[in-house]
């Protein structure tokens, strides 16, 4: 995001994306999702666990669902004031294929920059390039981080490290 230079300093979000799926999950998209909300200034990704294919399911669609269900949630906000927190949430309780995900969602508003991480997916902060602040990974153990799941067998999204700048 950057100040604009016209009349009363005020935050803009500029995003993007670009998928580069490994070769072999290319056929299928992969197992990333996003969104962004320009209006509200709101983006969001999650990182479907890859370990599912090992029982025939593409975690794909589980982050899919998770981040459509949280555009949804994003546009039941008050205008200028989203809660990436509560945007999970709501996300969460709706989203019923099968799989798993990390997710991060960031918000800014007039008053900063709001944020939920959940796992190892993340943001980064840098000013003047130089990186002020590093969102921190959230892991039970070595290479087993903290995921939503639908239904009750994982994190819930509460779980997740919240923080404003």
């Amino acid at each position: 995001f950057s100040r604009t230079n016209f009349g009363p300093e005020k935050l803009k979000l500029f995003s993007g994306s670009c998928y580069l799926p490994h070769p072999d999950k290319e056929d299928y998209g992969g197992e990333d999702a996003h969104f962004i909300c320009v209006d509200e200034q709101t983006i969001g990704v999650a990182d479907g666990v890859g370990g599912w294919a090992d029982v025939g399911v593409n975690a794909g669609l589980f982050a899919q669902e998770l981040m459509s269900h949280s555009v949804r949630a994003v546009e039941e906000e008050p205008k200028g004031s989203v809660d990436p927190a509560s945007v999970l949430e709501k996300a969460h309780s709706f989203t019923k294929a099968k799989g798993s995900s990390t997710a991060c969602i960031i918000s800014l508003s007039d008053t900063g920059l709001h944020a939920i991480n959940l796992g190892d997916s993340g943001f980064i902060v840098i000013r003047d390039g130089c990186t002020i602040f590093r969102s921190p990974v959230q892991q039970h153990d070595f290479n087993f981080t903290y995921q939503l799941e639908s239904g009750n067998g994982c994190d819930l999204p509460s779980s997740g490290e919240v923080c404003c700048h």
